[in-house]
């Protein structure tokens, strides 16, 4: 979760507010040890907006091919996909599928394996004034 601050859009006050953004955000990528080949693939999932992206990248030979894809958000996260572009959950916290059905000459099918164990990040609180906020970043309000 991210909290930004903005300005009120009320007209009773011009003060700074906290805005919260929720977002699931994966990325991957990728390369040959010679260099010859790069890729990348993300998805995002923003749930307080309904709207679930995706995009895959790949460099060859000097020549870079990108897909992007954009949807409403499914109600059922349990399946993410967008356009051709899927994540797959294959063994939970250690084996993930990246997926790229064919589309304008791009295609993959690519297993990502965990190289160490999971590990829990502590729960990061801040309070501002009464209020608490729950979150990964955060930054406090700043002043006009």
């Amino acid at each position: 979760m991210i909290i930004r601050s903005t300005r009120c859009r009320c007209r009773l006050c011009s003060q700074l507010h906290p805005i919260a953004t929720f977002t699931t955000d994966t990325f991957f990528n990728g390369y040959l040890p010679e260099g010859e080949v790069f890729f990348g693939a993300a998805l995002g999932l923003y749930p307080n907006r309904r709207v679930i992206d995706a995009a895959f990248s790949v460099v060859h030979n000097g020549r870079q091919k990108n897909l992007y894809a954009s949807s409403r958000a499914p109600f059922d996260r349990e399946h993410p996909t967008v356009g051709p572009v899927t994540v797959e959950v294959v063994k939970p916290m250690e084996q993930l599928r990246v997926i790229v059905a064919s589309s304008d000459g791009l295609e993959a099918d690519l297993l990502f394996n965990a190289r160490t164990v999971a590990v829990e990040e502590a729960r990061q609180t801040m309070q501002v004034d009464n209020v608490a906020f729950v979150g990964l970043r955060l930054r406090p309000p700043t002043s006009p």
